[in-house]
């Protein structure tokens, strides 16, 4: 009998599910944030004093405000220093997701 590569649950009666990854306590925590924080009233506070495109004085365009409000906050939340911040961006999904979520 060949074994299937993804593992599957047998349940009562023969009927088999697959098994689903168990979400990770971040994964549960940015959730969790997503309902309790209004983004759009904290970026509508925030936008009128953030620098725009038209105001870059060179160098790259300045990042989206939704963007920049969740990197601050994942990192006071979690105390993280810029460099660190960079490479939990870099290394996990959910932290990508709040980014671009806003």
């Amino acid at each position: 009998m060949a074994h299937s590569k993804t593992m599957k649950f047998r349940g009562a009666g023969g009927f088999s599910f697959p098994k689903r990854a168990k979400k990770k306590c971040k994964e549960i925590f940015l959730e969790e944030i997503n309902r309790v924080v209004l983004w759009a009233a904290q970026v509508g506070l925030i936008q009128p004093h953030a620098r725009g495109t038209h105001q870059a004085l060179g160098g790259r365009p300045p990042s989206a405000v939704e963007t920049m409000l969740c990197i601050h906050c994942l990192q006071l939340w979690w105390s993280l220093s810029d460099p660190s911040m960079e490479e939990e961006l870099q290394e996990r999904p959910p932290d990508r997701e709040c980014t671009t979520a806003g």
